[in-house]
Protein backbone atom coordinates (compact mmCIF):
# COMPACT_ATOMS: atom_id res chain seq x y z
CA UNK A 1 0.00 0.00 0.00
CA UNK A 2 1.15 3.52 -0.77
CA UNK A 3 -0.36 6.89 0.02
CA UNK A 4 0.17 9.78 -2.37
CA UNK A 5 -0.32 13.37 -1.33
CA UNK A 6 -1.13 16.60 -3.08
CA UNK A 7 1.04 15.75 -6.09
CA UNK A 8 -1.76 13.55 -7.47
CA UNK A 9 -4.21 16.46 -7.15
CA UNK A 10 -2.04 19.06 -8.88
CA UNK A 11 -1.08 20.61 -5.53
CA UNK A 12 -4.68 20.90 -4.35
CA UNK A 13 -5.99 19.28 -1.16
CA UNK A 14 -6.33 15.67 -2.20
CA UNK A 15 -4.54 12.36 -2.18
CA UNK A 16 -4.75 8.75 -3.21
CA UNK A 17 -4.34 5.34 -1.66
CA UNK A 18 -2.92 2.75 -4.06
CA UNK A 19 -2.10 -0.90 -3.65
CA UNK A 20 -2.88 -4.45 -4.65
CA UNK A 21 -6.38 -5.07 -5.99
CA UNK A 22 -7.12 -7.78 -3.42
CA UNK A 23 -6.44 -5.36 -0.57
CA UNK A 24 -8.30 -2.43 -2.11
CA UNK A 25 -11.32 -4.62 -2.88
CA UNK A 26 -12.46 -3.78 0.66
CA UNK A 27 -13.19 -0.22 -0.54
CA UNK A 28 -15.25 -1.35 -3.54
CA UNK A 29 -18.95 -0.48 -3.02
CA UNK A 30 -19.86 -3.78 -4.71
CA UNK A 31 -18.03 -5.78 -2.02
CA UNK A 32 -20.46 -7.44 0.43
CA UNK A 33 -21.27 -5.14 3.33
CA UNK A 34 -19.63 -7.36 5.96
CA UNK A 35 -16.29 -7.23 4.05
CA UNK A 36 -16.46 -3.62 2.93
CA UNK A 37 -14.77 -0.56 4.41
CA UNK A 38 -17.03 2.45 4.02
CA UNK A 39 -15.15 5.39 2.58
CA UNK A 40 -16.97 8.65 1.95
CA UNK A 41 -15.78 12.23 1.89
CA UNK A 42 -16.06 15.68 0.42
CA UNK A 43 -12.98 15.25 -1.77
CA UNK A 44 -13.82 11.81 -3.17
CA UNK A 45 -14.08 11.85 -6.97
CA UNK A 46 -13.98 15.65 -6.99
CA UNK A 47 -13.83 16.69 -10.69
CA UNK A 48 -11.57 19.71 -10.05
CA UNK A 49 -9.03 17.62 -8.11
CA UNK A 50 -9.16 14.86 -10.71
CA UNK A 51 -8.61 17.30 -13.59
CA UNK A 52 -5.74 19.04 -11.80
CA UNK A 53 -4.23 15.67 -10.88
CA UNK A 54 -4.38 14.34 -14.43
CA UNK A 55 -2.78 17.51 -15.81
CA UNK A 56 -0.06 17.52 -13.13
CA UNK A 57 0.74 13.81 -13.51
CA UNK A 58 1.22 14.29 -17.25
CA UNK A 59 3.80 16.98 -16.47
CA UNK A 60 5.59 14.77 -13.93
CA UNK A 61 6.25 12.03 -16.49
CA UNK A 62 9.17 13.91 -18.07
CA UNK A 63 10.85 14.48 -14.70
CA UNK A 64 11.45 18.13 -15.62
CA UNK A 65 9.47 19.68 -12.73
CA UNK A 66 11.26 17.44 -10.23
CA UNK A 67 14.66 18.34 -11.73
CA UNK A 68 13.89 22.07 -11.58
CA UNK A 69 12.67 21.83 -7.96
CA UNK A 70 15.83 19.95 -6.99
CA UNK A 71 18.08 22.50 -8.72
CA UNK A 72 16.25 25.34 -6.94
CA UNK A 73 16.69 23.56 -3.60
CA UNK A 74 20.38 22.90 -4.27
CA UNK A 75 20.91 26.60 -4.98
CA UNK A 76 18.93 27.69 -1.90
CA UNK A 77 20.87 25.28 0.35
CA UNK A 78 24.26 26.48 -0.91
CA UNK A 79 23.32 30.15 -0.51
CA UNK A 80 21.66 29.62 2.89
CA UNK A 81 24.54 27.62 4.32
CA UNK A 82 26.95 30.29 3.11
CA UNK A 83 24.85 32.96 4.88
CA UNK A 84 24.89 30.96 8.14
CA UNK A 85 28.63 30.25 7.95
CA UNK A 86 29.45 33.93 7.25
CA UNK A 87 27.62 34.84 10.46
CA UNK A 88 29.19 31.98 12.43
CA UNK A 89 25.74 30.62 13.27
CA UNK A 90 25.61 27.00 14.37
CA UNK A 91 23.13 25.50 11.95
CA UNK A 92 22.59 24.36 8.39
CA UNK A 93 20.03 24.00 5.66
CA UNK A 94 19.68 20.40 4.50
CA UNK A 95 17.49 17.93 2.56
CA UNK A 96 16.25 17.87 -1.04
CA UNK A 97 13.32 19.81 -2.56
CA UNK A 98 11.95 20.47 0.92
CA UNK A 99 14.88 22.20 2.60
CA UNK A 100 14.91 22.01 6.40
CA UNK A 101 16.38 24.70 8.65
CA UNK A 102 18.49 23.39 11.52
CA UNK A 103 19.84 25.47 14.38
CA UNK A 104 22.05 23.58 16.79
CA UNK A 105 25.40 21.90 17.29
CA UNK A 106 27.28 20.85 14.16
CA UNK A 107 28.48 17.34 14.96
CA UNK A 108 30.18 16.96 11.57
CA UNK A 109 30.11 18.39 8.06
CA UNK A 110 28.35 15.76 5.94
CA UNK A 111 29.86 15.07 2.52
CA UNK A 112 26.42 15.66 0.99
CA UNK A 113 24.64 18.88 2.00
CA UNK A 114 21.27 17.18 1.72
CA UNK A 115 22.14 15.44 5.01
CA UNK A 116 21.81 17.09 8.45
CA UNK A 117 25.02 17.98 10.30
CA UNK A 118 24.11 15.60 13.14
CA UNK A 119 23.17 11.96 13.51
CA UNK A 120 21.14 12.75 16.63
CA UNK A 121 17.53 13.05 15.49
CA UNK A 122 16.59 14.58 18.87
CA UNK A 123 18.68 17.64 17.98
CA UNK A 124 16.71 18.06 14.73
CA UNK A 125 13.41 18.38 16.59
CA UNK A 126 14.64 19.91 19.83
CA UNK A 127 11.97 21.93 21.67
CA UNK A 128 14.71 24.45 22.50
CA UNK A 129 14.76 25.44 18.81
CA UNK A 130 11.04 26.32 18.69
CA UNK A 131 11.48 29.94 19.89
CA UNK A 132 14.35 30.47 17.43
CA UNK A 133 12.36 29.08 14.52
CA UNK A 134 9.28 31.06 15.54
CA UNK A 135 11.31 34.25 15.65
CA UNK A 136 12.86 33.44 12.26
CA UNK A 137 9.38 32.87 10.84
CA UNK A 138 8.24 36.31 12.08
CA UNK A 139 11.32 38.01 10.64
CA UNK A 140 10.75 36.28 7.31
CA UNK A 141 7.11 37.36 7.25
CA UNK A 142 8.16 40.97 7.88
CA UNK A 143 10.35 40.64 4.78
CA UNK A 144 7.66 39.09 2.60
CA UNK A 145 8.72 35.43 2.82
CA UNK A 146 6.51 32.65 4.18
CA UNK A 147 8.11 29.52 5.62
CA UNK A 148 6.58 26.62 7.47
CA UNK A 149 6.94 28.19 10.92
CA UNK A 150 10.66 28.72 10.30
CA UNK A 151 11.20 24.97 9.85
CA UNK A 152 11.63 24.52 6.12
CA UNK A 153 11.34 25.85 2.57
CA UNK A 154 9.25 23.88 0.05
CA UNK A 155 10.72 24.39 -3.43
CA UNK A 156 9.00 23.80 -6.74
CA UNK A 157 9.69 24.08 -10.45
CA UNK A 158 8.04 27.52 -10.35
CA UNK A 159 10.74 29.06 -8.10
CA UNK A 160 13.28 31.16 -9.98
CA UNK A 161 16.84 32.10 -9.09
CA UNK A 162 15.51 35.61 -8.43
CA UNK A 163 12.93 34.20 -5.95
CA UNK A 164 15.66 32.33 -4.12
CA UNK A 165 18.04 35.30 -4.09
CA UNK A 166 15.24 37.44 -2.63
CA UNK A 167 14.56 34.74 -0.02
CA UNK A 168 18.25 34.51 0.88
CA UNK A 169 18.45 38.30 1.23
CA UNK A 170 15.53 38.04 3.67
CA UNK A 171 17.30 35.13 5.42
CA UNK A 172 20.48 37.17 5.85
CA UNK A 173 18.53 40.21 7.10
CA UNK A 174 16.50 38.03 9.47
CA UNK A 175 19.59 36.34 10.92
CA UNK A 176 21.30 39.72 11.35
CA UNK A 177 18.24 41.01 13.21
CA UNK A 178 18.16 37.89 15.37
CA UNK A 179 21.86 38.29 16.21
CA UNK A 180 21.24 41.95 17.07
CA UNK A 181 18.26 41.17 19.33
CA UNK A 182 20.03 38.22 20.98
CA UNK A 183 17.82 35.41 19.65
CA UNK A 184 21.01 33.97 18.13
CA UNK A 185 24.59 34.30 19.39
CA UNK A 186 27.64 34.82 17.22
CA UNK A 187 30.43 32.35 17.71
CA UNK A 188 28.41 29.31 16.84
CA UNK A 189 26.20 29.14 19.94
CA UNK A 190 22.46 29.70 19.69
CA UNK A 191 20.65 31.54 22.49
Amino acid sequence: MTTLGKCVAGGLAGGALVGRADILEAFNPKTPKEKRIRHTGTWNANPLLCSAGIAACKLYLSGEPQRKAREAADYLRRKGNQVMKERNISGRLYSRSIVHIYFGPIDYEPPDDTMPPTNDSNKLVSPAMVPIRTRLCLHFLQRGVATQIGRYFALSAAHTKQDIDQTMDAFADSLDAMLHEGTLDEGGKNA
